[in-house]
């Protein structure tokens, strides 16, 4: 696979990529970027979207990570294209900081927003050398929490039960309204340890980021 990369980078100057090796010199992670990413990173590049891909049935168990943007018209577009051995904090940060170092036109200051699941918090920031709060914020995407990852996880008949709530908890402006919600998901669950134990993660993330700055959401 490098060698068909190396082959991209010598047909294309815009193509890029780099890897990452572990202490013991094996490959953990490549990332790469074409020309039409470069630009869509340069253009919308002040707010991006994470998440990674999983295939259950996949031999190799190689996470895609493939960060995008939005633009005005709501179109998304890839920056890079990733593969790793880990869905981990320092899989995104390396995709991410690999981006920056392959097309530098844009600053590591001019990003805003990174909205991203469970897995993503502001952590992720600390391995980009970002500030958390003021200028950069990593939020709860709650487009892909409502769509996806809760009805995956919690079951369609637990999910419907709740889904008004949690709703409501991902758009509270507030503490206050947080915990309303929270408490009424706590009462429609309180039979379901599993399900409390898992959505209590991120009751337990809302508060780390602190009663003035709630996480914020995507109304993608």
């Amino acid at each position: 696979m490098l060698d068909l990369l190396r082959q991209f980078q010598h047909e294309d100057k815009h193509f890029d990529f780099r890897v990452k090796k572990d202490d013991q010199g094996r490959l953990v992670a490549i990332v790469w970027m074409t020309s039409a990413m470069r630009k869509a990173w340069l253009r919308y590049g002040d707010t991006n979207f994470l998440d990674a891909m999983m295939r259950k049935l996949s031999a190799l168990h190689w996470p895609y990570i493939g960060p995008v943007v939005m633009d005005s018209e709501k179109r998304i577009f890839p920056i890079c294209e990733c593969l790793c051995v880990l869905e981990a904090l320092e899989y995104y940060a390396f995709a991410l900081l690999a981006v920056f170092d392959m097309e530098p036109g844009r600053s590591k200051k001019s990003i805003r927003l990174i909205f991203g699941d469970l897995k993503i918090n502001k952590s992720l920031l600390l391995l980009l050398g970002l500030p958390q709060g003021e200028k950069h914020w990593v939020v709860w995407d709650s487009f892909h929490l409502m769509k996806k990852v809760w009805p995956e996880y919690l079951g369609n008949q637990i999910f419907c039960l709740v889904q008004e709530n949690l709703s409501a908890m991902l758009y509270a402006n507030t503490r206050e309204l947080f915990d309303q919600a929270v408490s009424e998901i706590e009462g429609k669950l309180r039979s379901n340890t599993r399900a409390l134990e898992y959505l209590g993660n991120y009751w337990k993330q809302y508060t780390s980021f602190g009663e003035d700055n709630p996480p914020s959401h995507d109304e993608a």
